[in-house]
């Protein structure tokens, strides 16, 4: 079923079905030009296919599009002797603009050989599954696989038997081409030299009859083969499909980077070190804010370092922060209550970290780095046209060059003004939430316990005091608006006097090593997602310092998103998962915004009967256990659940690894990039079968499923979370449980992780 010296090109698609068949014809040995709007994960074959692979970002929507094409595949290669038309239906329900007729026009002059289609571009353009009429012979080979009407729903669950109904076809089609006696096509050939050539029935050959029932013969081409596979045209470089090139082929631009990640604070580096780890090709641009003194965020929390330990980087922030064992609340210098991390039964992380953002930002950019990223310093996005087959935008350089790129993807991590939301045309509302804040970080001499973050409530105000080691801490206190900007900055009398006032214990204020203010006003973007566009971090939403949530809420936007986007990237999900990303973190969102504002609220209290109602609850909530139960949760986002409660977190490790395991403190470490399947037996004596049900579970699995039996000690957290019962725990790759089902039925597992592909999450 060989090929070599044919050349096959195929429009629409480089995931799914249209990659498994450039893949085929390329082992085949025949030469191959695939146009598509995005190039998804063609790099590999590109790299392996270095001298017969040619790739063309272009949406193929009209005749002088495919005309060009056409043209160029036969410049460069010597003639066409397969067209795969896989083009699909766009996002708004569009197909090709191209009627057969067009086809027939366009086609007419340059097939030589073969066209062949997919249900998608047949049925919508002649309401029929075959077509006639076009000059070659069209068989449209997903209708000849019975009981395979949804071909091409992911990269590597493409129907083997569609792919090699392609190949076959073509290679029975092409065959009696290859005769000795026929002369050979010359190696400069043009779109003159295709046009010269007619139409001719060749006797014997196979029907569409033969392959689709119902298709009528159309005469094909005889047409002479070429001696030998004509050298590829020069290109501009051979990486050009990861690269914004602007080199113009036969009319068509190459393309940018698959993903495009506009801003490299905490958020977006996240997002780049999570996608370039499973190889996604990334590009990130800064508008060059670059490191800020008045840089605000400074704790991580438990569920957040559970998370950066996917992209490596824990223990790298582990040495360098300072470790907080709670938060303790106070009124008027008496303690109400604790919210203790170190009591936190469910995390293999049970505290929270205090550095500097500046410090947290250099060690994501040092991991950005190893994973051979950049962040490119001083382009700014300045015009986006969100179009759904993908973004279009303008970069501007240092300089004033303009750069024009259309990415696959844009993830817009651009901040509280953020440029990417603003040009998305999304709405940015939020509750009536609007106070500022002086911050500073100082030298502080303090008898307040360094291993606690001390919230203090006053009639006069709320200030928080957080350790951050060394002496330094960070304080933040309300105050009226306007009262400081940048040119007259809060000074160390100010923040003496209001530590006076409104903290417990005696504290010094030494130095300040830098001083600031800021308004919060509460916003939350309508949607995170617009067709290939996301907004994550403070673009998405920006809620009150109060608990010190906001970085720590991005960051999970960036998880959520990332292992979503990288695997429908690789063509293990498909892209309706993406709609979950959208559902889940904005419901956390407005939930984080909500707990935030009670705490802000709860600090600016100020009549005598209301700040006695607050401290009694307070008191109450300690004494009952209800503030460890509820509130360090909440604080430390280890409660985070997506769909209500469908999805919760599971206490696992979700280490940066592809084998699941056991960690340290016996915490189980999921796969990184896979749902990994958990086989429990119950915390009581496992059942007598439970062994032969665990193997038959096993057996069942789809080959290479990750999993883990947990017939050992877990920690007692993760024991509580699966239950009494023997269970079968379906895990995402974040480490939010995906359904938990009964061992002694298989098929459903298999039908969950069937499923996991496609699901979305309820509104």
């Amino acid at each position: 079923m060989r090929l070599d010296g044919q050349t096959a090109v195929i429009t629409g698609g480089t995931r799914g079905l249209g990659r498994a068949i450039a893949e085929a014809y390329l082992a085949e040995g025949a030469s191959v030009v695939v146009a598509a709007r995005n190039p998804y994960d063609i790099k590999e074959l590109a790299d392996d296919h270095r001298d017969r692979l040619l790739y063309h970002h272009t949406d193929v929507t009209d005749e002088a599009s495919v005309d060009g094409l056409m043209a160029t595949a036969v410049e460069t290669f010597g003639g066409v002797d397969v067209l795969v038309n896989n083009a699909g239906v766009s996002r708004d329900g569009r197909i090709s603009r191209l009627s057969v007729a067009d086809w027939n026009t366009t086609l007419a002059t340059n097939l030589t050989g073969v066209f062949l289609c997919t249900r998608a571009v047949i049925g919508p353009m002649t309401g029929r599954r075959e077509a006639t009429g076009v000059g070659g012979r069209i068989i449209n080979v997903s209708s000849c696989v019975a009981g395979r009407p949804a071909i091409g729903a992911s990269a590597y669950s493409a129907s083997k038997a569609a792919v090699e109904m392609f190949t076959r076809t073509s290679a029975a089609e092409l065959a009696p081409r290859a005769s000795p006696s026929t002369a050979c096509r010359p190696a400069t050939s043009t779109r003159a030299w295709a046009r010269s050539w007619r139409p001719t029935s060749v006797p014997g050959s196979p029907t569409a009859a033969g392959c689709c029932p119902g298709a009528s013969a159309v005469p094909r081409r005889s047409v002479p083969p070429p001696c030998s596979s004509p050298p590829r045209t020069a290109r501009t470089s051979t990486a050009a499909w990861s690269r914004s090139t602007g080199a113009d082929v036969g009319g068509l631009t190459k393309p940018g980077a698959p993903v495009l990640v506009v801003g490299a604070g905490p958020v977006g580096l996240v997002v780049a070190c999570e996608l370039l780890q499973r190889d996604v090709p990334v590009r990130v641009v800064d508008a060059g804010r670059g490191h800020s003194a008045h840089s605000r965020a400074n704790v991580v929390w438990p569920r957040n370092l559970e998370l950066l330990d996917r992209i490596g980087v824990t223990d790298d922030l582990l040495g360098i922060g300072h470790r907080l064992a709670g938060t303790a609340f106070y009124s008027r210098g008496r303690r109400l209550a604790t919210a203790w991390m170190s009591r936190l039964p469910d995390s293999p992380y049970p505290f929270a970290l205090t550095l500097s953002q500046n410090d947290t930002e250099d060690v994501l950019r040092h991991r950005l780095a190893a994973l051979g990223g950049t962040v490119e310093e001083g382009v700014r996005l300045t015009a986006l046209d969100n179009t759904p087959g993908g973004p279009a935008v303008k970069l501007e350089h240092e300089g004033g060059r303009v750069e024009e790129l259309e990415p696959g993807w844009l993830v817009g991590a651009d901040g509280a003004h953020s440029t990417v939301r603003k040009e998305l045309g999304i709405a940015y509302d939020g509750p009536p939430v609007d106070v500022s804040f002086a911050i500073t970080d100082a030298r502080l001499t303090t008898t307040l316990s360094e291993d606690l973050s001390h919230y203090c409530y006053a009639p006069s105000g709320a200030m928080v005091l957080g350790p951050m080691g060394d002496g330094v801490h960070r304080i933040a206190l309300n105050v009226p608006h306007d009262a400081y900007d940048e040119h007259n900055p809060p000074s160390r009398e100010m923040f003496q006097q209001v530590v006076d006032d409104r903290a417990a214990g005696r504290s010094r204020v030494e130095e300040l090593l830098w001083s600031g203010s800021f308004r919060v006003r509460v916003r939350i973007a309508s949607s995170f997602r617009s067709d290939r566009c996301f907004l994550v971090g403070d673009a998405a939403h920006v809620i009150s310092p109060a608990g010190g949530q906001g970085m720590n809420t991005g960051m999970q936007d960036a998880f959520n998103l990332a292992w979503k986007l990288s695997g429908v990237i690789h063509g293990e999900f498909e892209e309706s998962v993406l709609d979950s990303y959208d559902t889940e973190r904005r419901a956390v969102s407005h939930d984080v915004a909500r707990s935030t504002e009670l705490l802000t609220k709860a600090g600016l209290v100020r009549t005598p009967a209301k700040v006695a109602l607050r401290d009694a609850a307070f008191v109450a909530a300690d004494r009952t256990g209800l503030f460890q139960r509820k509130l360090a949760p909440q604080l430390g986002q280890t409660a985070v659940s997506y769909d209500g409660d469908r999805h919760p977190r599971l206490p696992v490790m979700v280490s940066g690894g592809t084998h699941p395991r056991f960690g340290s403190g016996g915490w189980p470490v999921i796969d990184r990039d896979r749902h990994t399947v958990l086989l429990w037996p119950g915390t009581r004596t496992p059942p007598p079968d439970w062994q032969r049900t665990r193997d038959r579970m096993r057996r069942a699995l789809p080959e290479g499923t990750p999993v883990l039996d947990l017939t050992r000690a877990v920690p007692r957290g993760l024991a509580a979370a699966l239950g009494s019962r023997p269970a079968v725990a379906v895990v995402r790759p974040d480490g939010h449980l995906l359904g938990r089902l009964d061992p002694r039925r298989p098929q459903e597992t298999n039908r969950l992780l069937t499923r996991a592909a496609h699901l979305r999450s309820r509104p």
